[in-house]
């Protein structure tokens, strides 16, 4: 199972007090895995007995098994892996289990074990004639402003099916939650439409996810596009295995009318299983080059996920950030609580948006509140990526990203890059 999930020449195996609750974890490190050897011990108690405990560790190929003991660190402590230790015994009669050497007092050696990760599935490109869904998992819809976005689609060759309750309303929402859930699993579970865009945000998607059955999704990938309070839905999305855009959305960017970039991006992102897209990053915040699956998306939305089981996984990543209207001191608020959380610590790069929405105030703007929070991070980081909130009738570009495919950072050319289109 070990070989299935890892690379074995990049293993580190970390030795907690195996009669420890700690023991049962295996700790997750920036997309990589760290072994609980307290772990395996325990398993192998229970299932043969403390008697044929050395038994196994002799079969078992255990090479360099050991722990180098400060003398500070006394009986109890997690480093003390002298004889004071049960099991130092059994460490030093293993054989080869592990090709790096076991060493407690240096752990971020560890770090670079890499969990070999399932490829993400793709959704199959949309062709002109298909039928696409439309929904509303957050804020009510203009009726007006969702047939312009409709007009849109149809002009590009698509069959459009609306969503129950896309016009549907309670309070500042598109409907309860059961008629907006139920929109969403429906046009998943369909044979058509082929992929589902999202009317507009506001909020409320957050709220389908405890109920959400997305398990239909990864036998039948569709792509789920969206952004702003739908950040939290595509994330979903990723995370169940399956490739989710973040993008113009259509009674909001389609409605108004996007920048004929802005638009022929989205298209070829959706329709051309060839097209491996370039952005600009043009502000530099931290240099350096990073490869990482794409995840991200609003900021506050992000954020409200956290202590949630719905926080994206974010070691590994080239997460991209990015908000609408948050004065300074928000923003500032926002990054502290994702850093303080160790949700940005081992993300493999970080972009930001242009948050071209959100106030400059007393000459402080949204770059100088990413450099002051995050310039100490160990990662690339860029700002000014054309996606996201833009301001109205202005022209901006809000270009759309794939979530969930690998992609390469570079804060030295100023470009994200992907390294592999986003639907098959």
């Amino acid at each position: 199972m070990l070989d299935e999930l890892l690379d074995p020449a990049k293993i580190e195996l970390v030795a907690p007090d195996p009669w420890s609750s700690l023991a049962h974890q295996a700790c997750r490190l920036g997309g990589r895995l760290a072994l609980d050897l307290g772990l395996l011990l325990e398993v192998a108690r229970e299932e043969l007995g403390e008697a044929r405990l050395d038994p196994l560790l002799g079969r078992v190929e255990l090479e360099h098994l050991r722990g180098h003991e400060s003398l500070d660190e006394g009986p109890g402590d997690p480093l003390d892996l002298s004889e004071r230790r049960p099991h130092a015994g059994a460490l030093d009669r293993g054989g080869a289990f592990c090709k790096p050497s076991f060493d407690s007092l240096h752990p971020s050696r560890y770090l670079d074990a890499r969990l070999n990760r399932p490829p993400i599935r793709k959704p199959p490109r949309i062709r002109s004639g298909d039928a696409v869904g439309v929904i509303a998992p957050s804020g009510a819809v203009d009726e007006d402003a969702l047939g312009a976005g409709v007009k849109v689609l149809e002009r590009w060759g698509l069959r459009v099916v609306l969503g129950n309750g896309v016009l549907a309303r309670r309070a500042y929402l598109a409907g309860d939650d059961g008629v907006r859930r139920g929109d969403l699993e429906r046009m998943i579970a369909a044979p058509e439409p082929r992929a589902i865009f999202c009317a507009r945000g506001g909020y409320g998607s957050q709220r389908l996810l405890t109920e959400l059955d997305l398990t239909p999704l990864a036998s039948r990938p569709k792509a789920i596009i969206g952004y702003s309070d739908a950040t939290a839905l595509i994330n979903a999305a990723v995370a169940s295995g399956v490739v989710a855009i973040h993008g113009p959305m259509v009674a909001d960017d389609l409605a108004r009318g996007l920048p004929f970039r802005s638009e022929e991006h989205l298209r070829r992102v959706l329709m051309d299983p060839d097209f491996l897209w370039e952005v600009e990053v043009p502000e530099t915040v931290r240099r350096g080059r990073a490869t990482g699956r794409l995840l991200g998306g609003c900021l506050s939305v992000l954020a409200a996920t956290l202590g949630t089981p719905y926080a994206p996984e974010t070691d590994g990543a080239v997460l991209f950030l990015e908000d609408v209207h948050e004065r300074p001191y928000r923003l500032d608020r926002l990054l502290t609580q994702l850093i303080q959380s160790g949700r940005l610590h081992r993300v493999a790069g970080l972009v930001f948006g242009t948050m071209a929405t959100c106030p400059c105030i007393d000459g402080v703007g949204p770059l100088e509140v990413v450099r002051a929070c995050c310039a100490e991070l160990p990662c690339p980081i860029g700002f000014g990526l054309p996606a996201g909130h833009a301001p109205p009738d202005d022209g901006c570009e809000n270009l759309a990203l794939p979530l969930g495919v690998e992609v390469a950072l570079d804060t030295e050319r100023g470009r994200l890059t992907a390294l592999e289109p986003a639907v098959a």
